[in-house]
């Protein structure tokens, strides 16, 4: 429904009507209702996202294996109700009692 007018320049220029014109918000609509509450530059709570911490004083360590070494350690945990990471840190310090040079 547009209508070609002659601005000062004499060229012809669609012009739309003023409905279409205006910028409009789309919250504007009727049955749409606007979000109420906290504002968008609020914080937001922290989500729990990932694992959780180790328990007591526990530090993450981070390797890399031959993924069929971690497969079996993760059946053999599984199979007798322990974490992978029990059975590593059993595994570590048995190693360590057998090398002297890791000793306290």
């Amino acid at each position: 429904m547009s209508t070609n007018v002659r601005r000062l320049t004499g060229k012809k220029v669609a012009v739309r009507p003023p409905s279409l014109a205006e910028p409009r918000n789309p919250w504007d609509r009727a049955g749409i209702v606007q979000r109420t509450g906290k504002l968008m530059a609020e914080k937001k709570p922290a989500s729990k996202r990932g694992r959780k911490p180790p328990d007591g004083e526990k530090k993450q360590f981070l390797t890399s294996m031959d993924p069929d070494v971690i497969r079996r350690i993760k059946a053999a945990a599984a199979l007798r109700d322990q974490t992978a990471s029990f059975v590593l840190e059993e595994a570590a310090k048995d190693w360590l009692d057998r090398h002297q040079d890791g000793k306290k």
